[in-house]
């Protein structure tokens, strides 16, 4: 596993956020999203992009979408003439090559790419790459648009869909020292699929029963806020990198010991990349799911674990405290053999849902709005 030691920051104003600003807040990367670019994402996941050519600075993000769906995108602002758009096949080795459709005309993309003057609005196939380029030809914006598969099960029943949130303040209470040389690579427990940084982590813990020995799979389905790392116009949090870690006891001045399984990106142990979640295709999907989000199975006895969030990076209290972190939370599944839950009252509340600026997201698996919940299902109801 190769990351970028600090690959978030933070959205501390909506300023900010219209400017695509960047500054440093008690030693903190705090990052806005793309510049120029805005956008929706409806709970069929549908999503609508608006880009500002005026205000493009030189950025990427990606989009992901159902095969067979379109991506709506507007433009605004004044773009590089007759060169405004350029798009491409983004895999000319995957099924069907992408394009656009304008006015009701559809161009099938290449991989040689194509420029046109950039159209008011357009719908943009999977498996594309456009580039938006401001006056000049030197700023653009370029995003990726790949279709992705739907997420298969777990083996056994869904026990408890549940969503839990880092508080926006560190304090002694809350926060746990994984030892080692601050900002490196530790191995949690010992285990090789549970690195974290070394340093300190706001952590959030919860209550999980099972009535039965078995298999289960833990994994975090979705996130709140989103992240550029899941959604273009996405800003950049902390709890884009969620890291999961279940213990027999739990002591957060002793982070390694009594380890039952944990983990910090699904693809590290083989779950795949990047899918699409929730009902099914033909229904409607409710939440996308990134590489980065923790999966793990383990086989458990009978009895009570406590469950850990957290996050993959260390932030110091100061560092965390000094950023000024909007709520931010993860909703985790369990997975295992049926009948095998039993679900303890913990009396955790999660805290409201913050989206980023222009994000109108959903449900995503859960609930639409922003009341705080934990929802909770027994595998038989």
């Amino acid at each position: 596993m190769n990351k970028n030691l600090i690959r978030w920051g933070a959205v501390t104003s909506a300023a900010l956020v219209a400017a695509g600003l960047s500054l440093t807040v008690a030693g903190v990367a705090v990052a806005a999203p793309a510049a120029g670019l805005t956008g929706t994402l409806a709970a069929d996941l549908s999503s609508t992009l608006n880009v500002d050519c005026s205000a493009v600075t030189s950025d990427n993000g990606s989009v992901y979408m159902a095969a067979g769906t379109t991506a709506t995108v507007n433009i605004t602002g004044t773009c590089d003439g007759v060169n405004g758009l350029y798009f491409e096949t983004l895999d000319s080795s995957a099924p069907g090559t992408g394009g656009i459709t304008v006015a009701g005309t559809h161009t099938a993309a290449t991989a040689s790419g194509s420029s046109i003057t950039a159209p008011a609005t357009m719908t943009v196939d999977p498996n594309t790459r456009i580039q938006i380029f401001k006056t000049g030809g030197v700023n653009s914006v370029g995003i990726n648009f790949s279709a992705v598969d739907d997420s298969p099960n777990p083996m056994g029943s869904l026990g408890e869909s549940t969503t839990l949130g880092l508080s926006s303040t560190a304090s002694a209470s809350n926060v746990m020292t994984v030892p080692g040389t601050i900002g490196s690579i530790h191995n949690l427990g010992g285990d090789a699929m549970c690195q974290i940084q070394s340093g300190e982590h706001v952590y959030a813990p919860y209550t999980v029963s099972v009535s039965a020995s078995g298999e289960y799979t833990f994994r975090v389905v979705t996130t709140d806020p989103l992240t550029d790392a899941v959604v273009a116009w996405g800003g950049q949090f902390p709890i884009g990198d969620p890291y999961v870690a279940v213990y027999s006891t739990f002591d957060p001045n002793n982070p390694d010991s009594n380890i039952v399984g944990c983990n910090d990106d699904g693809d590290d142990n083989g779950s795949g990349t990047e899918y699409l979640g929730g009902t099914s295709a033909t229904i409607g999907h409710t939440y996308l799911v990134e590489d980065e989000f923790p999966q793990f199975v383990k086989t458990l006895d009978a009895g009570t674990y406590t469950l850990v969030l957290t996050i993959y990076g260390e932030y110091s209290t100061a560092a965390w405290n000094g950023a000024s972190f909007p709520a931010q939370s993860a909703t985790f599944e369990l997975w295992g053999p049926e009948g095998a839950f039993a679900l303890a009252d913990t009396g955790f509340a999660t805290p409201s849902w913050v989206l980023p600026t222009g994000l109108s997201v959903v449900a995503l698996g859960l609930a639409i709005g922003i009341a705080s919940f934990v929802l909770r299902r027994r595998a038989n109801s």
